[in-house]
């Protein structure tokens, strides 16, 4: 008992440092609305529009946040849609996410408009981070057009474009878009936590297009961890790797997929790690594809390395 006694004013004094390093790591706070403006301050009372926060105004610095009040953020009619370029520190990241008790909806709907094979948000600023908010497109019209390929202008946007570095994506909401999230190789060390990705995708004459999530990654490395991924029209998950572009060092811990496959292919593919991924596939008893028309033999022995882990970011995901 008294161990004990000696070690809870230690214990509370450690408690209260963390604490009150957590609120000097926080930095200021900034303020987003759907009614807000470009010439606003940020203030709660004085909000920004979303493209003018994303734009990193010269008053938000690495460790702020920018809560974003509940609402729909419309695609815009100028320039279609929203591009990040906040940029924040290993240490300080910039993080953006729904004020708290509220929930922002960012609706990508640009039916309007004779292109949409757009992107609801790309990321190209670094250690930025988009959390507790969601992507979708309220747009009511089918899902089937009549145009083949890949990229046709009738689709729907996709809905993150993460071009950037340590850029964390966690407890998104992602739905009904053209595609969920897009990891591409000129971003690197990204994390996506806790995200909840479904019903993305296009029905064209070719084929189903679109994927829960599309990764490919030259430098550095992406870390995939307890997302549930369902229903895309494509892929779940789909990877790629070719003499152009590589796929390496992607990791998968926990992740659920359910009712659409998870695929890599190509020739260009190293250092894929998969821990506890639980698979579910409506038509096919294996939903974890590697195609091996592209794909050396030995793929599973080189590529699926289960024993090895990536190494953990400075700051924790559970946030």
């Amino acid at each position: 008992m008294s161990s004990l006694k000696t070690l809870i004013p230690i214990f509370l004094s450690l408690l209260c440092f963390q604490i009150f390093s957590a609120e000097a790591w926080a930095g200021s706070t900034f303020y987003v609305s759907p009614t807000g403006s470009s010439t606003g301050s940020g203030s709660i009372s004085n909000p920004w529009d979303l493209k003018t926060a994303l734009n990193h105004p010269p008053s938000v610095q690495p460790g702020d946040t920018i809560y974003l009040r509940g609402g729909t953020y419309h695609a815009l009619t100028a320039g279609l849609c929203y591009y990040s370029v906040l940029t924040g520190t290993a240490q300080a990241p910039i993080k953006v996410k729904s004020y708290p008790g509220e929930w922002a909806v960012i609706d990508g709907n640009v039916s309007t408009s004779f292109l949409k094979n757009l992107t609801v948000l790309t990321i190209a600023g670094s250690y930025s981070w988009f959390m507790n908010l969601e992507i979708t497109n309220s747009e009511t019209a089918t899902r089937k057009i009549d145009i083949q390929g890949s990229n046709p202008y009738q689709r729907r946007a996709n809905a993150i474009d993460d071009r950037g570095r340590g850029t964390k994506l966690v407890n998104l909401v992602i739905h009904d878009t053209g595609q969920g999230i897009g990891a591409w190789s000129d971003g690197q060390d990204n994390e996506y936590y806790g995200n909840i990705v479904y019903n993305n995708g296009w029905d064209a004459p070719d084929r189903l297009h679109g994927h829960g999530n599309y990764v490919q990654n030259q430098t550095g490395w992406k870390r995939f961890e307890d997302n549930f991924f369902f229903n895309a029209f494509g892929d779940n998950s789909s990877l790629y790797g070719s003499s152009q572009v590589a796929t390496r060092n992607v990791e998968w811990i926990g992740k659920l997929s359910l009712m659409a496959e998870c695929r890599g292919w190509g020739s260009n593919m190293s250092a894929l790690r998969v821990r506890k991924l639980y698979l579910h596939h409506y038509s096919s008893s294996n939903s974890l594809i590697f195609n091996t028309e592209q794909t050396p033999n030995n793929f599973q022995a080189r590529c699926l390395d289960s024993s090895k882990s990536l190494p953990l970011s400075v700051v924790p995901k559970r946030v």
